[in-house]
């Protein structure tokens, strides 16, 4: 009954500017996305001259240009972010004094007499819009933060020269990691009517989701012949599920509670893919080759972890110690010229699958 009380008090003309305020927010946004698909993107544009840049930086020895460069792209989103939590801290003290601020507004000669409830929605649907602005450009700056810590510790021209380092590979990923953005969907469904397989990317699903689970999304996409990355995070899978994902084409399946970092690894990864199967592919792998370089006692292990045995289980399993699986594992690794063992398991079924 209050509700609809509420909803009473509040003026036509307040109802209209709202709807209109979501309408031109969300029909942008269709706009940009379906703009953007037919004649490419501001973004996509800046991501190719980003990873220039991340090119010319490893031909030279001194980075400080570099460096002011990061400095100076990091100064917008700052300015924005210290401008709008002034706003942010306005809007509260507005709510603190209600009364005072109704009768100044009142003064006004475009203004209409409202009540002290109605002002406090109005001053409330601002703060969380601009709330929501705060934590886009924070993470903005968070990305230079990650630009200039790549740059800082990018390996010297001179090993570039030689050969130690690569040059694609160190300006793919801080390419990546200074230009990374995320675009979110509401559902699975969503995400399939706009999805566009020409748009280089990843996606992040969790198992459980609305009206479409992760793991449905992922056999659609693959009906269909979707070929785009996709990274699982849940609290709620177990070894079979996530050894399903990873035979279906998953990168990872990232278990809650996760670290950040194991998180981003896992996205860039799968943005690694994206890139290389997008390019021109160049030649067979030598991974049947590598296999059979491997002890005994190092195929065993990784016979069993690919069937989702944790060390802790392969050790008994083997009658060894945990600390020796371990070390096996990274031998094996280290000799398959792999970074993990989900790389290891998609690349065996890709083999299988061929």
């Amino acid at each position: 009954m209050a509700l609809v009380q509420l909803v009473r008090q509040i003026a036509l003309a307040d109802w209209l500017a709202l709807l209109w305020f979501i309408a031109a927010w969300w029909g942008y946004a269709v706009f940009a996305r379906r703009r953007a698909a037919a004649s490419g993107s501001l973004l996509a544009t800046t991501n190719s001259y980003r990873r220039l840049w991340m090119m010319q930086a490893t031909l030279r020895e001194n980075r400080v240009i570099d460096g002011v460069v990061v400095q100076n792209l990091s100064t917008s989103p700052s300015f924005f972010a210290s401008t709008t939590i002034l706003i942010i801290g306005g809007l509260l003290a507005v709510l603190g004094a209600t009364e005072q601020a109704a009768k100044i507004v009142e003064e006004l000669p475009f203004t209409s007499r409202t009540t002290a409830l109605v002002f406090d929605l109005k001053v409330f649907v601002l703060t969380a819009v601009f709330v929501y602005a705060f934590f886009r450009f924070t993470w903005s700056m968070r990305q230079y933060t990650f630009g200039a810590l790549l740059i800082a510790s990018a390996p010297d021209a001179k090993e570039f020269a030689s050969g130690a380092a690569s040059r694609e590979e160190f300006a793919d990923r801080a390419g990546r990691v200074v230009g990374l953005a995320a675009e979110t969907f509401q559902s699975a469904l969503e995400f399939l009517d706009t999805y566009d397989p020409t748009r280089p990317g990843c996606l992040v699903l969790d198992v459980r989701m609305a009206r479409m689970s992760g793991i449905a999304l992922q056999a659609k996409l693959n009906a269909t012949g979707a070929r785009i990355p996709i990274v699982f995070i849940s609290g709620h899978g177990d070894i079979a599920m996530a050894v399903g994902a990873i035979k279906d084409g998953a990168v990872d399946f990232v278990q809650k509670p996760y670290r950040e970092q194991q998180l981003l690894d896992a996205i860039n990864e799968a943005l690694r893919r994206d890139a290389a199967q997008r390019a021109p592919v160049g030649g067979t792998s030598a991974l049947a080759e590598r296999v059979a370089m491997l002890t005994d006692r190092e195929r065993e292990v990784m016979n069993l972890a690919l069937k989702g045995m944790p060390s802790k289980l392969i050790a008994k399993e083997l009658s060894i110690s945990h600390r020796t699986v371990e070390q096996h594992r990274s031998r094996l690794l280290e000799k398959l010229g792999v970074s993990s063992m989900t790389e290891l398991m998609r690349l065996t079924y890709d083999r299988h699958a061929k």
